[in-house]
């Protein structure tokens, strides 16, 4: 008993100690992980991607479906529904055929590489004949000699825009454009959006070896209720996001994060 009682101090003590500490929220810059050794290559051949085009097209909103199978129980929403479809019809569905989608991407990405890189930048003319050839070493092997200090920089592309049509409700609409919620407009009413859809296979590839040191898919939407908004912004802005994900493994750059750190 006088043992328990001796020891009961020195518990309350240690859980004391326990209970004091504390926990510091801190930020750190970690670099990311790099399967490139990016200071071993003294140029990047950038070859031409190959380019599917997509073709626009007005597609609804899968959820809007259900909706607009309840409305077609009342016959006056359907003959407003028609009414805006026609209106809507007129809205352009490709707002910049010109758009030349090989020649945005690869001024955008030789920019950008020529900015991070230390080495020097090339352009191949041809683009790549066939995205099979991404994974035949013999292929890249078989390129001119200059080439074994050299990363190869390519892949396919799809970038389409589209008019999408679906009926939102006033909430919908109020948060959609992020304008005031007009308490008396309509209930419901249908909408468009211009959608825009880059998908993006990279390869970067060693050509003495034929290895693919790094192979990333993309798939980045924007969504804009703006159905005049040009085509080539819209690329840049999702080509932007890519950028941020992929170099971030290409020059293991860094990237802030949170950890916390003990303290007594």
């Amino acid at each position: 008993m006088r043992q328990i009682k001796f020891l009961t101090p020195i518990l309350l003590f240690l859980l004391a100690g326990c209970a004091s500490e504390i926990h510091q929220k801190i930020k750190l810059d970690i670099p990311a992980y790099s399967p490139i050794n990016i200071q071993e290559f003294q140029q990047i051949i950038l070859i031409p991607f190959i380019i599917s085009s997509g073709t626009p097209e007005a597609a609804s909103i899968p959820a809007a479906e259900n909706v607009a199978e309840k409305e077609k129980k009342n016959e006056e929403e359907k003959e407003k529904r028609k009414e805006e479809e026609k209106q809507l019809a007129a809205a352009p569905k490709k707002i910049e055929p010109a758009l030349d989608v090989q020649a945005e991407m690869i001024k955008y990405f030789a920019t950008e590489l020529g900015r991070k890189f230390k080495g020097q930048v090339r352009l191949e003319a041809r683009p790549l004949p066939s995205a099979e050839l991404i994974h035949k070493p013999e292929y890249w092997q078989s390129l001119s000699p200059d080439s074994r200090a050299s990363l190869i920089f390519t892949g396919q592309a799809s970038f389409k825009e589209e008019i999408r049509k679906a009926i939102l409700y006033r909430s919908d609409l109020y948060r959609a454009d992020q304008s005031e919620e007009d308490l008396f407009g309509p209930e419901k009413k249908l909408a468009s959006r211009h959608v825009f859809t880059l998908e993006l296979n990279l390869a970067l590839i060693k050509p003495e070896t034929g290895e693919v040191l790094l192979e990333r898919n993309f798939k980045e939407t924007k969504i804009t209720p703006d159905l005049k908004y040009p085509a080539r912004f819209a690329l840049y802005e999702l080509l932007q996001r890519v950028k941020l994900i992929l170099f971030r493994q290409i020059f293991g750059e860094e990237r802030p994060q949170e950890r916390y750190l003990l303290l007594k």
